[in-house]
């Protein structure tokens, strides 16, 4: 299931970041740590866009393509 992989990766990421962060391991515990909450943000604007009108939703991906 592709909706689960950013949730799934979190958890994965959170899990490594406790386990360095048990070795003393601070700073690649953080990056870790700062990873996993960025999948959880994906995982929230994925989800957010979904319910949009189509075009409301094609100019959010348009405003973003032209960012890049």
């Amino acid at each position: 299931m592709r909706q689960q992989a950013a949730p799934k990766h979190a958890r994965e990421l959170l899990r490594a970041a406790r386990l360095i962060l048990d070795a003393k391991i601070w700073s690649v515990a953080y990056a870790n740590a700062a990873l996993a909450l960025e999948e959880v943000g994906k995982a929230a604007l994925c989800t957010s866009i979904l319910p949009m009108p189509d075009y409301v939703r094609q100019a959010e991906v348009d405003a973003f393509a032209w960012a890049e």
